[in-house]
């Protein structure tokens, strides 16, 4: 079966389609016992970005292997799908600009940093949220992630509600921003 870059497999249910279709199956012969019965989407890869379904997808930007390794394991688990790079380069390189609806990206990077990366994507009409995570900081460290736009920093380590609770937060944002081409 063929995996997207994402970590999902094309043509199989991710768990949170599979938690939006479940559909309680009452067997006639037995009032107590309750089965479940799935119903696949019948798109190949599933909603895109901005579907009122859809999945939402979150791209992790960080040059440590470990920590992006562990922040894509924590944020599938709890239903979201994942893409990860190692650098902002990376990113700019592949395909998922404008397919992910949050980018959580390290501030300290070699080559692009954090904030840099941000001032690019929006350069390119791209003001998908960015939640930032540093492992040093510095006093004016706040001002300069606010003043690119962005939301955060954590300070690493965050506790993983931080994170989650930014990401939900970040999207609900997002979602509430009238669509370009709505404005007159």
């Amino acid at each position: 079966m063929a995996h997207d870059r994402f970590g999902g497999s094309r043509g199989a249910l991710t768990p949170a389609q599979a938690f939006q279709s479940i559909k309680p199956r009452y067997d006639s012969n037995d009032a107590h016992s309750v089965g479940i019965v799935l119903k696949r989407d019948s798109s190949s890869e599933g909603p895109r970005k901005g579907s009122a379904l859809s999945t939402p997808r979150i791209a992790i930007v960080d040059d440590d292997d470990s920590l992006r390794t562990a922040l894509a394991g924590l944020l599938r688990s709890h239903g979201y799908c994942v893409c990860g790079h190692a650098s902002a380069e990376s990113f700019l390189r592949s395909g998922d600009i404008g397919q992910v609806d949050c980018i959580v990206s390290d501030i300290h990077m070699p080559g692009m940093d954090g904030l840099e990366f941000k001032r690019r994507l929006d350069a390119i009409s791209d003001h998908t949220p960015m939640i930032m995570i540093t492992g040093r900081t510095y006093p004016d460290l706040d001002a300069q992630v606010s003043a690119a736009g962005a939301l955060g920093p954590l300070a690493k380590p965050f506790p993983a509600a931080t994170l989650l609770d930014s990401i939900h937060d970040a999207i609900a944002r997002c979602d509430k921003r009238p669509d370009e081409g709505d404005r007159g």
